[in-house]
């Protein structure tokens, strides 16, 4: 009897490495590239000017970013896209990204961006950190922020302007 208990939990101990095994090295990298091409296809369609279709990379949110907007995505997506062609009038819009990484840390995923912004045309290249999160299995930009060390106005209009924060135009 004490031999069968003894073999029962080395076979749930070898079944429970064998899973965390599994997590380590399977879920991380597919979560990397799902996190790296939601990035990469995020900034081409802003970078086309295709600003509904950045969109549908975008993890919105209305008040706090871990609870589920209250808003439709709809008029997300209309304020949204507004807020950032408004930008593109005032001539400044992203024109390349360039060194996209993504990196986990505490097992979350972030990335990091080479961004070049057209400010009223001058060009200006910074690094944009980038934040993700899981929306009904797939994973999208939630957040992007210019690195700490920028002062230039027109990066941190544009890192706020594309970030998923919407709040309706009345607030």
């Amino acid at each position: 009897m004490q031999l069968k208990r003894y073999r029962f939990v080395l076979v749930l101990a070898v079944l429970l490495v064998a899973g965390l095994l599994v997590a380590a090295f399977w879920l991380h990298p597919l979560t990397r590239y799902q996190t790296y091409h939601a990035a990469s296809r995020f900034y081409d369609a802003l970078i086309k000017g295709d600003y509904a279709q950045a969109f549908d990379h975008l993890a919105y949110y209305d008040r706090y970013s871990d609870l589920m907007p209250e808003i439709s995505r709809t008029e997300a997506k209309s304020i949204w896209t507004e807020r950032v062609d408004a930008l593109r009038e005032a001539e400044v819009y992203l024109v390349d990204m360039a060194a996209l990484e993504v990196h986990f840390d505490d097992g979350y995923p972030v990335g990091t961006a080479r961004v070049t912004v057209m400010d009223r045309g001058e060009a200006v290249t910074v690094v944009q950190q980038i934040h993700f999160v899981e929306r009904a299995g797939s994973w999208m930009v939630q957040e992007v922020f210019p690195d700490p060390d920028v002062s230039a106005a027109a990066i941190t209009q544009i890192s706020q302007a594309i970030s998923g924060l919407v709040k309706p135009i009345n607030d």
